[in-house]
């Protein structure tokens, strides 16, 4: 039985509208702004890019892919198992029929507006990506060759440019116009739900620096679930994956290092947390303190990226060595396990420390000058 299995579902969806995310994350000492944004506080932001919303009774982050509703922010936090973040809240209540039906009437209209908002930020995804231009000779090609990245057609998959993309920065108005590089991101039926954005210095094939210090990558629309296509669609019953369009597009170039079959599927998860999913527990940082990590044991019920069917052979993980190493290797262990559990074979291919699989690429392309 699960723990989920064990409570009654209306009486959840009670606990959630009586707790709002906002306070969970305020008790922890994250400051939200007023459009609810925050730094998020499970993988060392520099720039808010976790969203919490009272009003839909959920949290999302579009850099790491945490997200979830109150009990799940409790559980982030604290590392708690699901009934204790619910006693953690207050535990359930018994309710008259009355109080049944309020409470399905109001969880039915936040999931409404829920998939209002979802559905209109899909829709704005798809007109940004559809504005695109074909990749080949732009200067989002120059950026990924500058990177020892060969831009061939079958590496192409869903990645577009576009010459002058606006750049908001949490303000009404945009603060410049610069090109980019569009990436689709899909979901497993291939819908595209979200477009991922690389923002490129105008004038050298570089990552732009954003006036004011801004990322120079964001996403517009969905992400969870999803994954940008580096090769054809269909294609590949062997999989190389990694976090980043960048890593991943250089994994595949060094698949022979890797061990990989020449016909993988390329496929970018877009986060680590889009690419492990969610694990049943958190665990207490080895170092930092108020800080929790993954178990390293899936929780499928909260998958991340979700693979087509004819992807049934082995996955390729790349694990970058550039981020936060404890964070990093836990949610490694959770992908490993993950698609291991889903009967792939599974292959982590780990970065040296501080550098990421573009940079291994780089260095094998100096030594072979």
């Amino acid at each position: 039985m699960s723990s989920l299995s064990r409570f009654d579902p209306v009486e959840l969806d009670d606990l959630r509208l009586q707790n709002p995310v906002s306070r969970i994350f305020r008790e922890a000492g994250v400051t939200l702004d007023s459009r609810g944004m925050c730094r998020c506080p499970f993988h060392g932001d520099k720039t808010p890019s976790c969203e919490v919303k009272d009003k839909i009774l959920r949290f999302r982050c579009y850099g790491c892919g945490e997200r979830g509703d109150v009990i799940d922010a409790v559980r982030a936090f604290t590392g708690k198992s699901f009934p204790e973040a619910v006693a953690h809240l207050g535990g359930t209540r018994p309710l008259t029929p009355v109080q049944r039906q309020e409470v399905i009437e109001q969880a039915a209209q936040a999931e409404t507006e829920r998939e209002v908002e979802n559905e209109r930020k899909r829709s704005k995804a798809r007109r940004l990506f559809g504005g695109g231009l074909a990749i080949a000779g732009t200067h989002a090609a120059k950026y990924l060759e500058r990177r020892g990245i060969a831009v061939v057609p079958r590496m192409w998959g869903d990645l577009r440019f576009h010459p002058a993309l606006k750049y908001y920065a949490g303000t009404p108005e945009p603060i410049g116009e610069f090109p980019a590089m569009l990436a689709a991101i899909r979901d497993v039926a291939g819908t595209i739900i979200g477009c991922h954005r690389t923002y490129l210095d105008p004038i050298e094939p570089m990552k732009l620096s954003v006036p004011g210090g801004g990322p120079s990558k964001k996403i517009e629309g969905l992400a969870e679930n999803g994954m940008i296509w580096l090769s054809p669609r269909g294609e590949g019953s062997s999989l190389i994956t990694g976090e980043g369009i960048e890593s991943t597009l250089s994994g595949y170039q060094m698949a022979g290092e890797l061990g990989a079959p020449d016909d993988a599927a390329v496929i970018a998860a877009i986060s680590l947390g889009n690419l492990s999913g969610s694990s049943v527990a958190r665990i207490p940082h080895p170092v930092k303190a108020k800080s929790t990590i993954p178990n390293g044991i899936p929780d499928h019920n909260r998958p991340g990226m979700i693979l087509p069917d004819h992807i049934d052979d082995a996955v390729f993980i790349l694990v970058d060595g550039d981020s936060e190493a404890f964070v990093t290797r836990a949610h490694a262990a959770t992908a490993g396990q993950r698609f291991y559990d889903l009967a792939r074979r599974v292959f982590l291919c780990p970065a040296p420390a501080g550098k990421d699989h573009n940079d291994v690429l780089l260095q094998l392309i100096s030594e072979d000058v």
